[in-house]
């Protein structure tokens, strides 16, 4: 969980630095932060693959995400 929050937190501060707007950044994400938000309610019950599988997922979209704002 802490990997995807550092990760979008590293993404946000690369797209900040190539001189893309927080308000962009943010708006651009907002799927991906309630993704992030939603986060902490997962269920250990689920299983570790289970878990850890949606996390990779996460992060996987994450970096998607942040690769489609920085082309804009």
């Amino acid at each position: 969980m802490m990997k995807c929050m550092m990760a979008f937190h590293d993404e946000s501060q690369k797209a900040i630095k190539q001189g893309h707007t927080w308000s962009k950044v943010r708006e651009s994400t907002a799927e991906i932060q309630q993704r992030l938000r939603s986060m902490k309610f997962e269920l250990p019950g689920d299983g570790e693959e289970v878990v850890v599988g949606r996390y990779e997922e996460l992060m996987q979209a994450l970096t998607e995400k942040f690769a489609s704002v920085v082309d804009e």
